[in-house]
């Protein structure tokens, strides 16, 4: 038995929140005693509000949950239902948790998904609408730029020594010599 609320931090290295839809409560309810602990365990959990009337089959909701909204929420389905895995993998960006014996396993990402991430990566490299009227500024900006830097620099001629390091030449006061040569005659 597995802890969800406890172990999904942990899987997914991250916050996580289990949540149900009124229709998967209502189909653990009608299989009885087999899922009984199942539906009190799913009580406590988040619930989701479906839009439907009359419960359908868990496996509809979770799909049309996902279908609506692309997966916009980023929802992780936890599912051992073939069928319905199928299904989701067919929407981009929904991944899948699955159990293997008592282990937890995040599935790898579907085609579908690859293909929206792929995608997305070259739509964010390429130039947006409002950055192509300015795109020829930049390249005459960079182009201009490259042409300063291509060009050599002007050296410079080699310069005296350093006045610092130079000893001060001794400053003679004229008028002191002066009046001291005419006494002297």
């Amino acid at each position: 038995k597995i802890h969800v609320k406890e172990q999904l931090p942990k899987i997914l290295g991250g916050r996580a929140t289990p949540m149900v839809t009124n229709c998967i409560v209502a189909e653990l309810r009608k299989l009885g005693p087999r899922a009984l602990g199942a539906a009190i365990i799913a009580k406590g959990y988040y619930k989701i509000k479906c839009n439907h009337d009359e419960a359908v089959s868990a496996s509809e909701c979770i799909k049309e949950q996902l279908q609506e909204s692309g997966n916009q929420r980023r929802f992780i389905v936890a599912s051992q239902d073939v069928a319905l895995v199928r299904e989701l993998r067919k929407i981009p960006g929904v991944p899948v948790l699955r159990l293997h014996g008592a282990v937890p396993q995040l599935e790898e990402p579907s085609a579908e998904s690859r293909a929206a991430a792929e995608a997305g990566q070259d739509r964010l490299l390429k130039a947006s609408d409002w950055e192509k009227p300015k795109l020829p500024q930049l390249q005459a900006k960079e182009a201009a730029l490259a042409a300063e830097a291509a060009k050599p620099r002007r050296r410079r001629g080699p310069q005296g020594p350093n006045p610092l390091s130079c000893r001060k030449p001794k400053m003679h006061k004229p008028e002191q010599q002066q009046q001291q040569q005419q006494q002297q005659q």
